[in-house]
């Protein structure tokens, strides 16, 4: 049957992006296959620890993931999942260096992962023909926001503080680096206050 497009829903959740630094410089270096070889490795790897985590993936922007936690389906530890998820992801690319570097990779293989929560409203979009599932919210534009922003951080894995706040409340245990307050992101008109998970 085709989903119906009027169907929309508002949950609280969390929305984390992950993305390969340098991903175009590097696969310039290399062949189509090699580079789809590395991007198959990554996807498939970061796909996992996301949804051991209780994530479902939202969409693929080239090298980049979208995923939700608590969104498809209401949760009571979406924000403490979506943390899970962001530090499983970095140490599994941590521990596939080799293997990236003998598909050919030039130096370091590292991504960048940003965590937000929210309300967000779960429906479909599109046109008959070409209708898809997907989340809309301001923790979207976050979430995207956080894992740019580690560029210019030196960092591997951003959220900001009320996320971080909630995943406590929810039993997240996990290893947090530092606290950030107020600080300047790029296309954001306010100051977060960033929470450095890795």
């Amino acid at each position: 049957t085709q989903p119906n497009a009027t169907i929309s829903e508002t949950r609280e959740a969390a929305i984390l992006f992950v993305d390969v630094r340098s991903f175009t410089a590097a696969s310039e270096q290399l062949s189509a296959d090699a580079v789809m070889r590395v991007l198959t490795q990554y996807q498939q790897v970061a796909i996992s620890q996301i949804q051991a985590h209780n994530g479902r993936i939202d969409k693929f922007m080239g090298d980049g993931i979208l995923a939700t936690f608590g969104a498809v389906g209401a949760s009571v530890t979406y924000a403490a999942d979506a943390l899970n998820a962001a530090n499983s992801v970095v140490a599994a690319m941590d521990a596939l260096q080799a293997e990236f570097t003998a598909l050919g990779w030039p130096g370091k293989f590292v991504t960048g992962v940003g965590v937000a929560s929210g309300p967000v409203t779960v429906g479909v979009v599109g046109a008959e023909g070409r209708l898809e599932f997907t989340v809309i919210g301001n923790s979207v534009n976050l979430a995207s926001k956080l894992e740019n922003a580690n560029k210019l951080q030196k960092t591997r894995a951003l959220t900001e503080v009320a996320t971080y706040q909630n995943a406590i409340t929810q039993g997240f245990v996990g290893p947090v680096r530092e606290h950030r307050p107020k600080t300047r992101i790029d296309g954001l008109a306010h100051s977060v206050d960033l929470v450095v998970l890795a």
